[in-house]
């Protein structure tokens, strides 16, 4: 079982080792945390409704009107944490995980050993932190075997997505290889999000998040696919592109 850690966000007064441990409960009791993620390409608003996103399928962006087919989708999760009622948040102690949208859709995570208690907010890492992509090859999520990890010097490939450009003309590929952890070169997005109500965790209760996440945000009026069909280090086209993606999440419901 995984375990968390604690990081305490306000200062308080140290009282005696007797106060303490007085203040502890004798058998601290756990649950778990589902987060599930569903793809979608778009997003539903007036006049329009989002549609599910699938791979090999011939999809329309809104901004340029190009049309896309997508053949893989890979993108990292890390360093999920929880904050309570009173401010303390809760980390996912080695807490990576690739979502790899041709192995389910929707993706969950399940995160486990939280300690019981009420929680408001979540935060969590689209890609992979500094100190990782400085790591070397890893295991788990972060093993080489995942066809994410570049080297030593660039670190891993935060999020991938491969396809083709269908035109009249003929189809071209595009690969996105985004990733960059350093300077202006940063493509670490770290989410927010705060639930609009508490969910209590127990050993008999598992709360989910429900994510939408809009594929499409790759693009906008400002980057456009025409324009950036291959992005393969990291850079401002690398950055941009993380960024957009990273603003297609959004906590659409949660599960008490």
């Amino acid at each position: 079982m995984k375990k968390l850690f604690f990081a305490v966000l306000l200062i308080t007064t140290i009282t005696s080792c007797k106060d303490k441990d007085k203040d502890q409960p004798e058998n601290p009791t756990y649950g778990d945390i589902k987060i599930k993620f569903e793809h979608f390409w778009g997003h539903s608003h007036s006049g329009h409704e989002a549609e599910a996103f699938q791979l090999n399928t011939n999809l329309v962006t809104e901004t340029a009107g190009d049309t896309v087919s997508f053949s893989k989708l890979k993108y990292y999760i890390s360093n999920v944490q929880f904050t309570d009622v009173s401010g303390t948040v809760v980390a996912e102690s080695e807490s990576y995980h690739l979502v790899d949208f041709s192995s389910k859709n929707p993706f969950e995570l399940i995160i486990e050993d939280i300690p019981t208690g009420e929680y408001v907010a979540v935060n969590f890492t689209i890609g992979v932190d500094s100190v990782r992509n400085v790591s070397g090859a890893q295991e788990g999520a972060l093993s080489p075997s995942n066809e994410m990890f570049w080297s030593w010097n660039t670190g891993y490939r935060f999020i991938v997505a491969e396809g083709q450009c269908v035109t009249s003309t003929g189809n071209q590929d595009f690969t996105y290889h985004l990733g960059g952890f350093s300077g202006s070169n940063n493509a670490i997005n770290v989410v927010d999000f705060a639930f609009g109500e508490s969910l209590t965790t127990n050993p008999t209760a598992t709360p989910s998040l429900h994510f939408n996440v809009n594929v499409q945000s790759f693009w906008n009026s400002n980057f456009n696919l025409k324009d950036n069909k291959m992005i393969h280090m990291p850079g401002t086209k690398a950055v941009n592109a993380a960024n957009n993606f990273a603003g297609g999440f959004e906590l659409n419901h949660v599960h008490k």
